[in-house]
Formats: structure tokens, C-alpha cells, sequence
């Protein structure tokens, strides 16, 4: 429950600072999973974050943790993953990258 609210609490992270970072002028938002992007190259090349998930597949179980406390995760930058629609085997949907976020707006995701 605590894991699942502070990623909900990212998330909310992750809309607000994009709202203020995709157009000069206008805002914008969008609605996703806050990952960084050491764990996704991780992940991407078979492995798993480094909390232990399986953030190609189940982004949502990502821990604040992980994002926030490990060095290379944050100094990696972030991403917001959405869903791609597509079915992988019986273990649910793949999750890929669709907005990142330059130095400026990763200094203002957490």
C-alpha cells in the first residue's frame, strides 16, 4: 500500500514538471510511470532495476526508493513510461519510454 501511494506521489511528480517542460507557453500534460533511465537500459538488456523489478512490464512496483536514493539512478535522469498496448505472453503489457526529461526538468522531478 506505502509503495503503491509513493508512486503515485511520483507520478503527480512527473505530470507537474513535464506540464511546465514540453512547450514553451503552452502546458501540457500526460499521465505515466516515473522511471529512471539507468534501471530501464538495465531492464532493456534483460536484467531488472535495481530494486528488483520488472519496470518493462510492471513500471507501478518501481520504488521511490530506487529513483530517489541511488546515485546512478539519479544521476541517470528520468523518463515517464507508458503503456504500448501490446501483449507480452501472459504476463501483462510492455512499458517503454515516451517523454524524457532534459537536466532542467530532472532537477525538478524529485
Amino acid at each position: 500500500m506505502r509503495r503503491a501511494m509513493l508512486n503515485q506521489l511520483a507520478r503527480i511528480g512527473a505530470i507537474a514538471s513535464l506540464s511546465s517542460c514540453l512547450a514553451q507557453g503552452e502546458e501540457t500534460t500526460v499521465s505515466g510511470y516515473l522511471i529512471d533511465v539507468f534501471c530501464y537500459e538495465r531492464a532493456k538488456k534483460g536484467g531488472k532495476a535495481l530494486d528488483g523489478t520488472d519496470i518493462i512490464q510492471r513500471p507501478w512496483e518501481h520504488s521511490v526508493h530506487c529513483l530517489r536514493d541511488q546515485p546512478q539512478c539519479r544521476e541517470g535522469g528520468y523518463y515517464v513510461a507508458y503503456n504500448k498496448g501490446n501483449v507480452v505472453g501472459r504476463q501483462g503489457r510492455d512499458y517503454d519510454i515516451k517523454y524524457k526529461f532534459d537536466s532542467a526538468s530532472n532537477a525538478k522531478v524529485l
